[in-house]
């Protein structure tokens, strides 16, 4: 949500995100909880399944963060937002993908 501006310049309404909160809640003016973000929801799964699979194909990623309704674009956002924690290589001529360990 954006500002409104009136006669004062008192701007009315800033959003922060999204945030799930019921209307009774809204109304007695307790706070709600930030809501993950799709980003946030692919960069978490990412680092998730290669903490269990140490690699994988780019492609087999792809297709298990699609399974959880995460897009390709979204799961591309979130691994170049992690780069420094993955690794690329090529094996039997498929791209792979693993966390860097130290």
């Amino acid at each position: 949500t954006q500002g409104v501006e009136n006669k004062n310049n008192f701007s009315g309404l800033s959003g922060l995100g999204e945030y799930d909160i019921s209307i009774e809640d809204l109304l007695m003016g307790k706070a709600g909880t930030k809501k993950e973000t799709k980003l946030e929801k692919a960069q978490k799964l990412i680092l998730e399944l290669l903490s269990k699979r140490k690699m994988m194909c780019l492609e087999e990623l792809e297709a298990e963060l699609l399974a959880y309704g995460i897009s390709s674009r979204t799961g591309r956002d979130a691994r170049k937002q992690l780069e420094s924690r993955l690794s690329y290589d090529w094996c039997q001529g498929r791209k792979t993908v693993a966390l860097i360990t130290e």
